[in-house]
């Protein structure tokens, strides 16, 4: 064997790669709106507001509806997963361990990515308390959906259902693009209620179940089971939270979804491997997502 790497090696390599990012690594992909346009290393994401109709009236100018636009934008940013395949190891390697080392670099970047989305609606959620009265209890004095708990007591369908109400009472579309990831322990809560335990899934097409995640469609929502490194704790190490968005409420940008390169390093006697990513995330509509905050561990057991 030369030293020269296998190109069909190299080849079936970066397919294998790119599938494994796409089908596993990047979950929250279909779950946030795409840029409208990229310049350079800026992303926009347009944003309109509603409109008012007027009667209109003989002899009388129409009045401008004016609904409130912006562009919400976002700095692309890179993310490297880097590492050496040794010369031994490559002229050794079966299709197995081939697939284990485009599996981790893949992965690798399809978590960075994700995590870019988690810190973004976590430091755009709310964390003010409910204010609101009358039919619009629950948002806060900014009149954007207010924190649901606070960080004392087991996450469960009362408080799944309340996170919805106060996205409906932002007037968030109820168009069946809501998603909430959840970590295992608030998931298995939830699976204690026959209401949430026996409803169906629908939507197959989405990036999370080509993984294989568990998911269901309950209340206009896809909840879905995802890693734990995927939530934060602000409120504490005892306490967890928990988001639920609106697609259009989070975008994310791709500028380049994978690429990967290979040279060789004749001192080292192997092959160095560099893949990238390059994307943003975008908070465009605040008002569209809604934090919840419990307990980070509960005693799991069968409602009665």
């Amino acid at each position: 064997m030369t030293q020269t790497a296998d190109q069909h090696f190299i080849e079936q390599f970066n397919r294998r790669a790119h599938h494994k990012y796409q089908a596993q690594g990047f979950m929250l992909r279909s779950t946030v709106m795409p840029a409208e346009r990229i310049e350079g290393t800026k992303a926009y994401f347009p944003v309109f507001g509603k409109g008012q109709a007027k009667k209109k009236r003989r002899g009388v100018d129409a009045t401008p509806m004016n609904p409130d636009r912006a562009r919400p934008e976002a700095t692309l940013e890179t993310w490297e997963a880097f590492d050496y395949i040794y010369y031994q190891d490559l002229s050794r390697t079966n299709v197995n361990e081939r697939e284990n080392i485009a599996t981790i670099g893949a992965n690798a970047l399809g978590r960075a990515t994700d995590n870019e989305l988690v810190d973004k609606w976590n430091g755009t959620a709310s964390t003010g308390a409910p204010i609101g009265s009358g039919l619009t209890p629950f948002l806060d004095k900014d009149g954007m959906p207010a924190m649901v708990g606070d960080g004392t007591e087991d996450f469960g369908l009362g408080f799944a259902m309340r996170m919805c109400s106060a996205l409906e009472q932002a007037d968030v579309p109820t168009d069946g693009r809501w998603f909430c990831p959840l970590p295992s322990i608030q998931w298995n809560l939830l699976m204690t209620y026959k209401q949430f335990n026996s409803a169906d899934w629908v939507g197959g097409d989405l990036s999370f179940i080509k993984g294989g995640r568990k998911a269901k469609f309950w209340n206009g929502v896809h909840w879905f089971l995802a890693p734990g490194e995927y939530f934060r704790q602000p409120g504490g190490p005892a306490t967890v939270d928990i988001c639920l968005w609106h697609y259009g409420a989070m975008g994310w940008a791709n500028n380049t979804t994978l690429k990967s390169w290979w040279d060789w390093e004749n001192k080292k006697g192997a092959w160095s491997m560099r893949m990238e990513s390059e994307g943003a995330a975008a908070a465009v509509l605040p008002n569209g997502l809604v934090r919840g905050r419990f307990k980070a561990f509960s005693e799991l057991g069968l409602e009665p």
